[in-house]
């Protein structure tokens, strides 16, 4: 082949050059100095991030074996939640969490000044509605009591009445005996008409 189709060939497809370039010399391309030196660099960077992994991988591994991790677990135990019946200021914690306690031991104690005024102003409450209980019951029988009396008067008074309309009766009785008796006499001329 001579020199001008080479370069024509290689102004038109540069592949085409090197592929007649590679087929007339039987040795292989020589690489440059950077290329090899970056060859070797990214082996390196393989190589290492390998090696750390593979020591992450180990230590992980050990962990697993010696401790145990759980993300969302529950373990079983007799733990109990508590909380006060009444809201109010912790003054006084005598465990601590974890402590293992009996029936009736003192966990907390709780500042008992507003409890006590809400107790003071609960027993004032029960005094007055005892003392309006007492009233009531007061007025009702004082009401009871009026009724009763005014029952009683009225019976005395219907008592009373009739007893008038019966001595009224009487006496118009009476008095219609005495008119006719004196009627009777005067007829017979033995009483006079003044009488």
């Amino acid at each position: 082949m001579s020199d001008q189709p080479k370069s024509a060939a290689f102004e038109r497809d540069p592949k085409i050059a090197l592929d007649t370039a590679e087929s007339e010399s039987s040795e292989p391309p020589k690489r440059s100095l950077t290329t090899v030196l970056m060859r070797g660099v990214r082996l390196m960077l393989v190589m290492a991030v390998l090696a750390c992994s593979a020591v992450y991988g180990w230590n992980w591994w050990q962990d697993r074996q010696a401790f145990v991790y759980v993300q969302d677990a529950r373990v079983a135990s007799d733990m109990i939640t508590l909380s006060a019946g009444v809201a109010g200021h912790l003054t006084e914690m005598n465990v601590n969490t974890g402590t293992r306690v009996r029936a009736g031991t003192v966990l907390a104690r709780l500042d008992a000044r507003e409890i006590d005024l809400r107790m003071g102003e609960a027993q004032n409450q029960l005094a007055n509605l005892a003392a309006r209980r007492v009233r009531v019951l007061a007025e009702r029988s004082l009401a009871t009591a009026q009724t009763s009396s005014r029952i009683e008067m009225a019976k005395a008074t219907i008592a009373m009445t009739e007893a008038d309309a019966r001595a009224a009766t009487a006496t118009g009785l009476q008095n219609a005996s005495d008119l006719q008796r004196a009627e009777q006499l005067f007829k017979r001329k033995v009483i006079s008409s003044q009488e």
